[in-house]
């Protein structure tokens, strides 16, 4: 029994690939991810959402009284179960999409109302920077940080933008913003997808030379017959 080898495009990001007539393949990537500030806005609707559900269990405790430990041990649980619940579906509802277009020609960067085409055939690649603003952020949380005192030391500022990156295509070491990702992890399995895209058209493309270059580089003799065999 022979396994299935494992595709390098499996998983996300979502990757589809197509071939035309001369096999040269586009390959179609539609990159989603939280920026930071869907980050932040998930956050205090998560934190709403929680507080809300713990209104409604004190509520509900006063009005039935007399608990058992396993109800009184639902209530109390509900809303940090409703914090994340809400949570873990807004980062996957708000996620940002932007798809790109790898063509044997080109590499292309496809938003709602606008398309950006570069040529392929000249030096480009894929690089991740923090956040532009990530440094002034920190000075902001730290001197918040110094001022706070007493138990509110316990709940330090999220530093939503210093763990953000820019996804940047490098277009003759010009700095192109694909988008801005929030968290590394996921940046780094973007870029690790565009990277390997890039590569394998890169040895596809000399593939393709090395099969007509033979064809290419022929001169006819005098005297032969165009297209003849022996």
């Amino acid at each position: 029994m022979t396994s299935k080898v494992q595709s390098p495009f499996d998983g996300k990001p979502t990757t589809t690939e197509f071939k035309d007539d001369d096999g040269r393949s586009t390959y179609t990537v539609a990159l989603k991810a939280m920026t930071p500030l869907r980050a932040r806005i998930a956050h205090w609707l998560s934190l709403l959402a929680g507080i809300a559900v713990a209104i409604c269990a004190v509520r509900l405790a006063f009005q039935l009284g007399g608990l058992d430990w396993y109800e009184a041990a639902a209530l109390l649980v509900s809303p940090i179960l409703a914090y994340w619940a809400m949570r873990f579906w807004l980062y996957y509802a708000m996620q940002r999409c932007v798809r790109v277009v790898f063509t044997p020609e080109q590499f292309q960067i496809e938003r709602l109302f606008s398309i950006k085409r570069y040529d392929r055939n000249l030096p480009h690649g894929f690089a991740l920077y923090h956040h532009d603003r990530a440094g002034r952020e920190e000075e902001v949380a730290s001197f918040r940080e110094r001022r706070r005192n007493g138990w509110w030391q316990l709940f330090p500022p999220k530093r939503y933008l210093g763990n953000s990156y820019h996804l940047s295509f490098q277009y003759l070491d010009q700095r192109n913003i694909i988008m801005t990702v929030y968290r590394h992890k996921h940046a780094q399995r973007l870029l690790a997808r565009l990277n390997a895209i890039k590569r394998i058209l890169e040895t596809e493309a000399k593939g393709i030379d090395e099969v007509q270059s033979p064809q290419r580089d022929w001169t006819a003799q005098p005297g032969e017959l165009s297209g003849s065999t022996l």
